[in-house]
Parts: C-alpha cells; sequence; structure tokens
C-alpha cells in the first residue's frame, strides 16, 4: 500500500521503500531457542493495572484481576445452561438444577422461578428469542416492527433457539436463497456457523475456517478479506459469557495448539484510555524485541516504540516492564501504545480507500451514499484518535503496519479467523484474548 511509502519510510533514506525494509526485517532470524522443558499445564497469570486507573473497562478488569467474575457481573452476563435446555445456568453452577438432562427435562420444581429462559428476548424489544449466543434475533431486527431477515421466525420460533435443529434451518434457508449472497446473509450464516460450532464443541482447524470464508466470498462476491472482517465483527456481538479468565488457556490450547498466560494490562495508556488493545499490542512487541527478534518496523513507527523505550528499556525483560506499568501508566508500554494508536489511525486516515469497503460491514452505515460514508469513517478515525477503542479494522491495520499476524481468541469459545494481512512467518503470531469488551495478552508459555 502507498501508505508504507509516508509512514514507515526511513527519515535518513526517504527514498527507500519501506515495505522491502519490513519483509528484510522480519526475515531476520531470532536468536535459537533453548528446547523448551517438559510440557507442564499453564497457569493462568493475570497482572493489575495500578489504583485509580478504572475506566469503562473496569467491570472487565475486576474480572480478570480476581480470575472469576463478580456477582454483578454474572448478573450482567447470565449463562446458558450446559445442557442447552432452554434455561439459564444457576448462580456459580453448570446447570439449571440438579435434575437437567437436556430439553426435555426433568427439572427441579423450582427451576423456573430460579433461572430465566435462554436465549433471552431479543435485546430490540420485537418479542423473539434472541438466536444462540447474539444479543438480537437476527442482524435486521431494528424493534418491535423489525424488519426481520427471512429465516427469523423459524430460527426464534421455538423457545430455544440453540438447538441442531434450528440452527439446520437456518443454514438451509440461507442455502436457498439467491445465486449470490447478500451482505445480510452471509452475516446471517455466519452468525449460524458460529453457533452450531459452538453447540456441537467443534474445534476447527484454521483450514477449515479459511474454507468457510473461500466458499462465502465466492458465494456472495464480497472477498475473502470483507467476508473475514465480517466474521471478526459476528463473534464479537456475542454477549458477554461472564468467564474466568483461564477460559483463554483452555481456548487458545483447543484452537491453537498454544500454551498461554492471560497478562491484563488494563486499558490506560500514557495519554489515552480505552487502550486495552494497543496496550496487548504494546506489550508484545517488546517481549519479541527482549527476545531477540528484530521485526522492529522501520522508519517513523519504529522511530516512535524506540524513542518509547529510553535508557536500555528496549531490551529490558517483559516483566519488568509490566511491573512499570503498574507504577504508571506513563511507563514505556504506555508511551508505546499511544505511539501505535497515533501510527495506526495515520495509517486508516491515508490508506482511507483501502479501508472503506471493510468499514461498511463492520459498523453497518446504511443510507446517505458514498458522501456520508466516507464522513461517518473520518468521524471514527478522528474518536479513534482520542479515546475511542480498537476494534477489528484497528487490528488489520496494526498487523499490516507490524508486519505480524493477530490470532484473536474470544471468550464466548467462538473460533475466528487469524488476520494476517502479510502473510507472516508462523512464529510471528501474537495471540489476543477478547470478552467483547476487553483486550488481554495472551503470553505464549515456552
Amino acid at each position: 500500500m502507498k501508505f508504507f511509502s509516508k509512514l514507515c519510510k526511513s527519515k535518513e533514506d526517504a527514498a527507500s521503500p519501506a515495505s522491502g525494509s519490513a519483509a528484510a526485517a522480519r526475515a531476520a532470524p531470532p536468536p535459537p531457542r533453548p528446547q523448551p522443558p517438559a510440557p507442564a499445564a499453564a497457569a493462568s497469570a493475570t497482572v493489575h493495572v495500578p489504583d485509580g486507573v478504572a475506566d469503562r473497562h473496569s467491570s472487565a478488569s475486576s474480572v480478570a484481576s480476581s480470575g472469576v467474575p463478580s456477582a454483578e457481573a454474572r448478573a450482567k452476563a447470565p449463562r446458558v445452561c450446559a445442557n442447552l435446555c432452554g434455561w439459564s445456568a444457576f448462580g456459580d453452577h453448570l446447570t439449571c438444577c440438579r435434575q437437567c438432562q437436556g430439553s426435555d427435562g426433568p427439572h427441579a420444581k423450582d427451576c423456573a422461578i430460579k433461572n430465566t429462559p435462554w436465549p433471552p428476548l431479543c435485546e430490540r424489544g420485537c418479542g423473539r428469542r434472541a438466536f444462540g449466543m447474539f444479543p438480537t434475533c437476527c442482524t435486521r431486527c431494528m424493534g418491535p416492527e423489525g424488519p426481520h431477515t427471512k429465516d427469523c421466525a423459524v430460527k426464534g420460533g421455538a423457545r430455544s433457539s440453540t438447538t441442531d435443529a434450528t440452527v439446520s434451518a437456518s443454514s438451509s434457508a440461507v442455502a436457498a436463497s439467491a445465486a449470490l449472497m447478500t451482505q445480510e446473509e452471509v452475516l446471517e450464516e455466519l452468525r449460524a456457523k458460529l453457533s452450531e460450532w459452538h453447540i456441537a464443541g467443534t474445534m476447527k482447524t484454521r483450514a477449515e475456517v479459511d474454507e468457510v470464508i473461500q466458499s462465502l466470498a465466492t458465494r456472495s462476491g464480497l472477498g475473502f478479506d470483507a467476508v473475514r472482517m465480517l466474521w471478526l465483527t459476528v463473534a464479537r456481538q456475542v454477549r458477554p459469557v461472564g468467564a474466568p479468565v483461564e477460559v483463554y488457556v483452555t481456548l487458545a490450547e483447543q484452537h491453537h495448539g498454544v500454551k498461554v498466560e492471560v497478562i491484563d494490562l488494563g486499558a490506560r495508556s500514557a495519554k489515552h484510555t480505552n487502550s486495552c488493545m494497543f496496550l496487548t499490542c504494546a506489550a508484545a512487541l517488546a517481549d519479541r524485541r527482549a527476545k531477540g527478534y528484530e521485526d522492529s518496523p522501520p522508519g517513523v513507527l519504529g522511530d516512535l516504540l524506540a524513542a518509547a523505550a529510553p535508557g536500555g528499556n528496549d531490551m529490558t525483560p517483559i516483566e519488568e516492564l509490566i511491573e512499570q506499568h503498574r507504577r504508571t501508566r506513563a511507563g514505556t508500554l504506555g508511551r508505546m501504545a499511544d505511539a501505535l494508536r497515533h501510527c495506526a489511525c495515520e495509517y486508516l486516515t491515508i490508506e482511507e480507500e483501502s479501508f472503506l469497503p471493510y468499514f461498511s460491514p463492520v459498523r453497518g452505515v446504511a443510507g446517505g451514499g458514498e458522501d456520508a460514508m466516507k464522513q461517518a469513517y473520518a468521524n471514527w478515525v478522528q474518536k479513534l484518535r482520542e479515546d475511542e477503542e480498537g476494534d477489528e479494522l484497528v487490528i488489520l491495520a496494526l498487523a499490516t503496519l507490524l508486519g505480524l499476524a493477530v490470532q484473536p481468541v474470544q471468550q464466548s469459545g467462538y473460533r475466528v479467523p487469524l488476520m494476517d494481512p502479510t502473510e507472516a512467518k508462523e512464529d510471528c503470531i501474537l495471540y489476543w484474548g477478547n470478552d467483547d469488551r476487553h483486550w488481554v495478552w495472551l503470553r505464549i508459555v515456552e
């Protein structure tokens, strides 16, 4: 992209293309790694942020810091009974009652009193059941008067929309539509596919995920990258499950075969709030740098990241940088996070034409034409320069700028595709956890 010749070009040698430098930097091998010891169970570790820096992420941070969700968090995010009977789980238990064996019961006498129907009603107030783990009945619903997708009544007709029969009917209805699928139909099929896998407990490989994306891209004409962005968006729309942070450890190993520990850096950087994504990225970069990987980006972004770590901090072990961040948000990681936010915003501004095709499906902007879309995009980037939190487009921007791949791990358990716009090597994959409100770093345990 033309942005690399503007932002990532070295100040001293503006004539050399940064893309080539970035590729060369990524190709530089790290020092030989010692053979890891015999595998041991990975423990979930959480790093706390300093007192007095809580913000809109505080509820998520409190969950991460204690390892278990608070009673208030659980009340806001009820969990489905593990037997998928149509009721919520009771308290901290996995099922609604001791007698439950499934949708046909049996149930305790007070089961219907102490629990709530699951899925709950659509949050738009239409009276239909929400689909699967999503907050709405369908992607079109706007309220009591609708509108609704063609298969919404089929999916919401049963008391529980999280049954195999419902998912099958949903998939069939979408498949029977026109030869070229609309964006709306792609969204509905993605919701159905994610719910189907979630219910079945199926652990799909990265190749299988890419196969589904390619199939939808071919049938819709949206393009592979656009469908991948839609997938990430749909996965993040799932209701928070209120699970402990240990679930990230389990999901990372089940879905991706890696052992991780959970590092929560809070949401405040040196100058901004809602910076959890940028802090997560900064910590992952600092860790790679301390281990000897020479894949720091060249040019302006590289200069800003280097300036954020003065006095030899560029080779400081990540544990010391995390401890520093606990003491002050204005430390190395906080400054690196702000540098990443700044450069991501510059990239999104200069490469507006490249990102606009993804902005529409992600943001769901409708009406007003191209000018309204561009204005909405500009407004979003301006908010991002201040304290807006990062989303799928920001992940795409960061992954492209850094020449690294990002694998989000959703706390809901929904499998999401790898964000790898530069075809990074296998050892250049960063793992980030997300519960739809807060990002944490999933550090690989070697």
